[in-house]
């Protein structure tokens, strides 16, 4: 298999909306998308709940370019731009820069919960018992 690089986008073929990414291995990409939107898990909620909402079969997958690895990053800052996907009118992506979280709050619920899960020790009883029933349901 020829592993290749580049930046692709995911779009929402009944709105027109678009998530794009970059990914040093276009397709492991994709299968992690289709993953984690099939699990609820996407770490877009818009993406998350446009797939929820539609379904998959309204999203296509498609390459917008190869790219080296060196440029990767350079190149998802165009298409961001050229799609405008972090503006909420036309897209799913959280942010405006590429491979950068800067500028994202939490909301207060997600806060709560990732204090309560921090309180919770690693190597308690406690902790393993919600690790393994966590397990059981994936």
């Amino acid at each position: 298999m020829i592993v290749e690089s580049g930046i692709y986008c995911i779009r929402n073929l009944v709105n027109g909306k678009i998530y794009v990414g970059s990914a040093v291995n276009i397709r492991l990409r994709w299968a992690v998308h289709q993953a984690n939107l099939r699990a609820g898990k996407h770490h877009s909620r818009y993406l998350q709940n446009a797939w929820n909402k539609y379904g998959e079969d309204a999203f296509g997958f498609y390459v917008v370019e190869l790219v080296a690895l060196k440029r990767l990053l350079s190149a998802e800052q165009r298409w961001l731009n050229v799609f405008s996907s972090f503006n909420p009118a036309n897209g799913y992506n959280l942010y405006s820069q590429a491979g950068s979280g800067l500028g994202h709050r939490h909301t207060a619920a997600t806060r709560k919960k990732i204090s309560e899960k921090a309180l919770v020790s690693a190597n308690s009883s406690e902790g393993r018992q919600q690790r393994s029933e966590r397990a059981k349901h994936q």
